[in-house]
């Protein structure tokens, strides 16, 4: 039995191009080349992008700042999972460059910290926070910032979640079942 060679990245946003085409929505071409994280083939040789590209998450972030005039922004991202820290240290390198991000803290979601420390820590640079968390974490942070007072209008809490874990879930066990 001979291996097939792993699809290249035409192949697999050839759909992408088609769903765009009939939304009327940008589509990158051939020969513009995003400033990213991972652009780098030789480090990241097995990388393929297959329906969104996360080094824009930094600039539609920038843009919904800019909109409400926030300046100071901090980041806490999950390093025990690896969505969340892609996203986060992608979020990270490019809100560093805008020249947004204030605070930035990693966590161990396995290792239960505190989020109301987190909270308070981060609280001392900025007023807006993103979380870049799995979901349960998501809804102790916003816990959390109920309990500290931190939702009656002054601050901001923005997450992170591009795929729903349970729709992620149910295409796993399709698969696995075949």
């Amino acid at each position: 039995m001979t291996r097939q060679p792993p699809p290249s990245e035409g192949e697999l946003t050839a759909p992408v191009g088609v769903l765009s085409r009939m939304h009327r929505l940008r589509n990158l071409r051939k020969g513009t080349r995003p400033q990213t994280l991972f652009n780098d083939k030789g480090k990241y040789p097995t990388l393929t992008r297959m329906s969104y590209c996360q080094c824009r998450l930094p600039r539609v972030f920038t843009s919904v700042f800019e909109r409400f005039g926030w300046t100071h922004v901090a980041l806490l991202l999950d390093k025990s999972d690896l969505f969340s820290l892609t996203v986060g240290k992608s979020l990270e390198w490019g809100l560093r460059k805008e020249g947004v991000l204030k605070a930035v803290r990693e966590l161990d979601g396995n290792e239960g910290e505190s989020c109301e420390a987190l909270l308070r820590d981060v609280s001392m640079y900025a007023r807006v926070v993103i979380l870049s968390v799995r979901g349960p974490l998501v809804r102790e942070f916003l816990l959390a910032a109920h309990a500290l007072g931190m939702t009656r209008g002054d601050w901001a809490f923005l997450d992170v979640e591009i795929f729903q874990a349970s729709s992620l879930h149910i295409i796993y066990l399709s698969i696995n079942t075949l």
